[in-house]
């Protein structure tokens, strides 16, 4: 049976056809609006784009504010009880646009999310500094344990809006990721971009414990003048250790694109499984489609011109239709897509621009988004196939 993936296209020609009114037809003709029960808390997952530095810019193409505040003045009609929500990235907390709730807030107002502009709570989740999550345990593709954080789990329903781009690694950053490493604790992203915890290079470690002074976890000792961290204290996604270590002698051992793509799914899966797949419901925004994810503190040329809205009960048909409308898109001439020489429409433009953004990289890593797709089929959160209801 094909999944119903309802799509709103760019095309405006008259008041009613605006991008924002189609949103509200897409969140009631979805079945969005009939998930929601009087009372219940909704929580509205977003990315609010990295900002960088406190005091330049960064990308400026992550999901604009309008389209959030619709969702959430829906909910309100539907008798929901919203908050947006975003969860605190990798790093150290005094570190980044990302790295701990003081920072994130402060990017996401420069942004234009606001209590007061979207009408509902401004939720950070994860901590101020980002140090507490949830272990969930799943039979995943490669993890069988993830921390997820713990304020999702307050939400009685929650809708996915997804700025829907490309990844360096992932190939693209759909609705799978948006759940899978939105919702994951700063532990859970490490999990997911590492093999194993943070390792001291003995030859590089000159024991001057700057490292052991700022883990909040007591996970490093000093012995003959080198510092080793304990495997099983470390929890991986604070990295203070590395911010302070001036001779470098603290690295991760990262995930392929591959690894990376499994365990964002496995997340995603731990997820709904304790949740129950009816909680969920799914808007992919086809807008300022970048080659990279909105991790990033700048923003390139789209790949292809804006495209439309799409909403769903399934995370895999609407990341499927999202990846099925690029590919069929033509490509945007001095992007990414013509460097890659995809600017025809209808051939494969995510996969083969990924690697191009992956600047810190002498040897490119091929990436593929079957990789999520399939992961997710086998872990049984959705089907591929889809019938797109234009609206």
């Amino acid at each position: 049976m094909r999944s119903k993936v309802f799509f709103a296209d760019i095309r405006a020609v008259k008041e009613q056809d605006a991008l924002v009114r189609k949103l509200k037809r897409l969140f009631e003709i979805s079945g969005a609006q009939d998930i929601i029960k009087r009372d219940d808390i909704v929580a509205v997952k977003i990315h609010f784009g990295e900002w960088g530095n406190e005091r330049e810019w960064g990308n400026e193409r992550s999901l604009r504010p309008g389209f959030v505040r619709t969702l959430v003045d829906c909910i309100k009609e539907a008798g929901g009880r919203p908050f947006v929500m975003e969860s605190i990235g990798m790093g150290w907390w005094l570190q980044g646009g990302r790295a701990s709730a003081f920072h994130y807030l402060a990017t996401a107002a420069k942004h234009g999310f606001t209590t007061e502009t979207m009408g509902a709570p401004i939720i950070i989740a994860g901590g101020f500094k980002g140090l507490s999550g949830t272990n969930l345990k799943i039979n995943g593709i490669e993890l069988k344990e993830v921390s997820v954080v713990n304020e999702i789990f307050e939400a009685d329903k929650i809708i996915l809006a997804t700025h829907f781009k490309g990844h360096s690694q992932a190939s693209m950053g759909g609705a799978l990721k948006n759940l899978g490493t939105g919702c994951a604790s700063k532990r859970g992203k490490a999990q997911q971009h590492a093999r194993r915890p943070q390792f001291v290079i003995p030859e590089k470690c000159n024991g001057c414990g700057a490292c052991r002074e700022v883990c909040p976890f007591d996970a490093i000792r000093i012995a003959r003048g080198k510092a080793s961290i304990d495997p099983q204290k470390c929890w991986m996604g604070d990295q203070a250790c590395q911010f302070v270590c001036k001779p470098k002698a603290i690295e991760l051992e990262y995930t392929s694109p591959e690894e990376l793509s499994h365990r964002i799914v496995d997340t995603a899966a731990a997820i709904i499984r304790h949740m129950g797949k009816d909680k969920f419901a799914y808007f992919n925004f086809l807008l300022d489609i970048t080659a990279h994810c909105d991790c990033c503190a700048y923003s390139d040329l789209p790949i292809v011109p804006d495209i439309g809205i799409l909403a769903s009960k399934d995370p895999v048909a609407i990341d499927r239709a999202s990846i099925d409308l690029v590919n069929a898109s033509t490509g945007i001439p001095k992007s990414l897509a013509e460097e890659a020489n995809v600017l025809q429409a209808g051939v494969e433009k995510l996969n083969a621009v990924a690697p191009l953004t992956q600047t810190w990289l002498e040897v490119k890593q091929p990436v593929d988004w079957k990789w999520q797709l399939n992961a997710a089929k086998k872990l049984k959160l959705g089907n591929d196939r889809y019938e797109l209801i234009k609206i």
